[in-house]
């Protein structure tokens, strides 16, 4: 049988399978040389080198906006001028929501002042939660901004909110959009919207920053069985959720570059400077619209981000803002959450200069990295040699050395005014004086957030401190009493008109990450036009318009067809 057959030539295969395998013809391969040494070192996980930045654009912001809480409306046209003067955008809550946060039985971490030791306290009273917020007021994308009622539903109010932001950046960058047309088989154009000019399209990057995007759609959903307000489960829920703000303002302007979401938490803003530094430097695109918002005191998500703020010990409990809002003071006891939105324009210099336009200031030197420490706090050692080696690099940008810069530079802080222990004043502080030495105390230290709050991820200090640099005005540090003197001699600032020269910005988030910014400024006051014919042949290029007009249309700046 098949068996037997099988069993009796198996050893004729075998002896013919080693024969060949004797026989088979051997080729010598050479084996190579020794691969010599790499004499200059491999670029490390810092950022670029002054050196290495010589052949590379030279990084300007163009343009920046802000939407802050309280007031009349989130995207106010005096927004700078009153965050600039140190105006208190912060309320007090209503006894219905510090109710709603009685109701979650919490037990919050209690650290003494002095030791830093913590406890835990069951939070039963009113007088135990927390009573301040920053919140925004009026605020509709549709109605302030014409963008069509029906795409807005599929916008979580972070995307709506960075959507304004960056519309009213591009305004302040002078770069206008057109109307686009589409036509149809018939032959007829219709009208697609307004989008970047041709030009710009395929160069022109997004970043959505947002430590807390898609969550308040995610919560109302939650709450209503995802209900689309006709008994119907809403369709546009994953859109609604998703972390899209950075696709869907692309889809908005026409915008075809590299697109993409930072979270480092409330360091995501001053991150995305600098990651799309880095891609305009690399040549990945020419410019890049930054936008940012988050909003965690909504009717929302108040009550379960202001609970787990509560729970860890970080918010204060007190009702006067006066004595919470406390940077930098020997009082200061905990946070007070907030709301913003910020937009900003970053380009190559030579794309500014291209359009005749002044830019607000020079990106000198960027640097994030990860302490790779604690979940909340700080690493003061790593954050001071970060520090140091960053002004090294932002000094020799400048040509100055390190004494000059002090004494011409704002230093605009993250300082949350939570307890000294373990707090970001005094990581802050030492950082600048390991960068400055002595020089240190003449840097004009300010904060915004006892003004506006938190706004966690969306760095509305990092537009503020470019329009500080642009109109020569400092905000003050907010309800300065009796400065901590545990932190030293320091130029805290009193506010008022102050021309410097530099801004250094730090940001820090949850999880140890950091981020800082250093600028030069170029733009004095709002004259940025600096070279009106090349702008006007500018325009009438990227337009192909005979009489190409700019107007302001639902805050847009438009590029139209003149009289």
């Amino acid at each position: 049988d098949a068996r037997d057959f099988a069993a009796s030539i198996l050893p004729a295969v075998q002896g013919l399978v080693e024969s060949m395998i004797a026989n088979w013809p051997v080729r010598e391969v050479p084996v190579p040389e020794a691969t010599p040494a790499i004499e200059s070192p491999l670029p490390t996980s810092g950022s670029v080198g002054a050196s290495d930045l010589r052949n590379m654009p030279v990084v300007v912001c163009s343009g920046a906006s802000v939407g802050l809480p309280g007031g009349h409306e989130v995207f106010a046209d005096d927004n700078i001028e009153r965050i600039l003067h140190g105006e208190v955008r912060i309320q007090p809550l209503s006894e219905e929501v510090q109710d709603g946060f009685l109701s979650k039985n919490v037990v919050r971490l209690h650290k003494d002042p002095q030791t830093g030791q913590g406890t835990f306290q069951a939070v039963e009273h009113r007088d135990e939660v927390i009573r301040l917020a920053g919140v925004k007021a009026g605020f509709d994308l549709s109605a302030s901004y014409g963008v069509d009622a029906g795409f807005v539903r599929a916008l979580d109010i972070t995307t709506q909110l960075a959507f304004a932001a960056g519309v009213e950046a591009l305004r302040d960058a002078n770069i206008p959009l057109v109307q686009t047309f589409h036509t149809t088989r018939k032959g007829k154009k219709v009208s697609t919207g307004w989008k970047l000019p041709e030009e710009m399209r395929s160069t022109t990057g997004i970043i959505f920053a947002s430590a807390f995007p898609g969550y308040d759609m995610f919560a109302r959903h939650m709450a209503s069985n995802g209900d689309d307000g006709e008994g119907r489960f809403d369709r546009r829920f994953l859109f609604q959720i998703l972390s899209m703000g950075h696709s869907q303002f692309a889809q908005y302007i026409g915008a075809r570059g590299p697109n993409a979401q930072a979270n480092a938490a409330c360091a995501s803003t001053t991150q995305a400077v600098a990651i799309a530094s880095d891609w305009i430097r690399l040549g990945r695109c020419e410019r890049v619209v930054i936008v940012g918002a988050d909003d965690v005191t909504n009717e929302n998500l108040l009550e379960w981000i202001g609970t787990g703020f509560l729970a860890t010990g970080a918010a204060t409990t007190t009702a006067e803002v006066e004595e919470a809002a406390l940077p930098f003071d020997a009082r200061r006891h905990g946070m007070i959450l907030g709301m913003g939105a910020v937009g900003l324009v970053l380009e190559s210099e030579t794309a500014t200069a291209r359009r005749g336009v002044a830019p607000i200031a020079r990106l000198l030197a960027s640097r994030f990295v990860n302490s790779a420490f604690h979940g909340t706090r700080l690493h003061p050692e790593h954050i001071a040699g970060v520090m140091d080696e960053f002004i090294g690099e932002a000094v020799a940008e400048a040509d100055v050395d390190r004494s000059t810069f002090a004494h011409n530079a704002m230093f605009m802080s993250h300082e949350t005014y939570t307890p000294a222990k373990g707090g970001s004043a005094a990581a802050e502080i030492e950082s600048l004086r390991r960068a400055f030495g002595a020089s240190a105390s003449k840097v004009v230290v300010t904060n915004t957030k006892g003004f506006t709050g938190h706004p966690m991820g969306a760095g509305i200090e990092d537009a503020i401190v470019l329009k500080a640099l642009q109109y020569g005005r400092v905000p003050p540090i907010p309800h300065l009493k009796e400065p901590d003197p545990d932190l030293g001699d320091l130029t805290l600032s009193p506010g008022g008109s102050m021309p410097l020269r530099f801004g250094i910005r730090l940001a820090a988030g949850f999880g140890s990450q950091l981020a800082l910014l250093a600028w030069e400024v170029v733009a004095k006051g709002d004259a940025r036009i600096v070279d009106a014919q090349k702008n006007g042949a500018w325009l009438s290029r990227t337009s192909g318009l005979q009489n190409p007009e700019l107007v302001v249309r639902d805050r847009h700046l438009r590029l139209v067809e003149g009289a």
